[in-house]
């Protein structure tokens, strides 16, 4: 009889919280449709205020950017190649070196 209040007791909690997420969830979602969001509140500045040299300059800074981005991206592609490269012939070195002791052990065992 205990068990039975008790499991009463943990579904009215458990409908409770239910409900009061849900008027919460109703609230956000009102309040959300009510205060616009930052985006909403800025403008654009008209493109005719800008110098067109200074647009010219910046986007030659920003190719370059680019280009030595893309150099140091082609290196770091070689070196990881290079590296992947390594590690291959060492895990064949291994491999022949533990076939050797191998073989030499077992030259000794007989």
């Amino acid at each position: 009889m205990l068990g039975l209040q008790s499991d009463a007791a943990i579904g009215f909690a458990n409908l409770v919280g239910a409900g009061i997420l849900g008027i919460l969830a109703a609230f956000g979602l009102w309040w959300g449709k009510r205060s616009p969001t930052p985006k909403e509140k800025t403008f654009e500045v008209a493109g005719a205020l800008v110098d067109p040299g200074a647009v010219t300059e910046l986007a030659a800074a920003i190719r370059e950017y680019n280009e030595d981005a893309n150099e140091r991206a082609k290196a770091s592609r070689a070196v990881g190649h290079k590296m992947v490269e390594t590690g291959e012939k060492l895990a064949y070195e291994m491999r022949e070196l533990r076939g050797e002791i191998r073989h030499f052990g077992d030259a000794m065992k007989r």
